[in-house]
């Protein structure tokens, strides 16, 4: 199998459903939302009284390895979805990409929106056209596994209104976003919760 089958056979632009098991979470939770509630209030009325706002809005989490990002990331973009209209959109980075798999996320991001983009595009300009066709949409995207910030602002649509969650090892603020959320570690009582509930109850009390 090539390079290019590989790489276009691992990606997948559809949300991940969310993890069965996710505990001592809620705080985070409730941070996430209250950023994404106030902002998105602010930029309603802005766009009402001036209408000078760009971009989407950003939402950045990051930590270490092991910590469940991916799993509190995946939790918040559900409990977001009744918000949209459209279908939400997701791209695992892997914490390495490239130009040539950046450019078919683009290509399969479009695709999802209804566009068939000309096979000769290269990625300047199906950045440019995933902005174009993304204008007026209110999308959900969630980026995971994110390296620097530079391969990220190649997926960010145009629309004011669209919400971006994006999941890094490191902070990529303040070049995409004011603040990034850390994510410690779990406490003890939450980090047996949780393996009690991946391993079944009778695992435990056997033991």
């Amino acid at each position: 199998m090539s390079s290019e089958t590989s790489s276009r056979a691992s990606i997948t632009v559809e949300l991940p459903q969310r993890a069965r098991n996710l505990y001592g979470r809620s705080a985070d939770i409730s941070r996430l939302r209250a950023v994404h509630d106030d902002e998105m209030a602010r930029r309603r009325s802005h766009s009402i009284t001036n209408g000078q706002l760009h971009g989407p809005l950003i939402l950045l989490l990051h930590g270490k390895p092991g910590v469940g990002k991916t799993a509190l990331a995946r939790e918040f973009a559900h409990q977001l979805l009744g918000e949209f209209r459209y279908k939400p959109l997701y791209a695992d980075l892997h914490n390495a990409v490239d130009a040539s798999r950046l450019r078919q996320i683009l290509v399969d991001f479009l695709q999802a929106l209804g566009d068939n983009p000309p096979p000769t595009l290269k990625l300047p300009g199906l950045r440019q056209r995933f902005q174009d066709i993304s204008a007026g949409r209110h999308l959900l995207i969630l980026i995971d596994s994110a390296r620097d910030a530079a391969e990220v602002e190649y997926l960010l649509p145009s629309e004011t209104q669209c919400v971006v969650i994006v999941v890094s090892r490191r902070s990529l603020a303040p070049r995409l976003a004011g603040e990034s959320h850390y994510l410690g570690a779990l406490s003890t009582d939450d980090s047996w919760l949780m393996l009690a509930a991946a391993a079944g109850t009778d695992a435990f009390e056997e033991a």
